[in-house]
């Protein structure tokens, strides 16, 4: 009997994180367009 309740419970945990790593995907992998465009150049130190 404890044993499905145990399965139950690592399903919820495991949905509860495939939507948060859904959501700091979708937040986190966004692009606004206030990038740098020269990414090479950023490292460079101004003469």
């Amino acid at each position: 009997m404890g044993g499905s309740f145990e399965f139950f419970d690592i399903l919820l945990f495991a949905m509860f994180a495939a939507f948060l790593v859904y959501r700091l995907r979708s937040v986190l992998g966004k692009r606004t367009g206030h990038e740098r465009q020269d990414r090479a150049d950023a490292f460079l130190s101004p003469d």
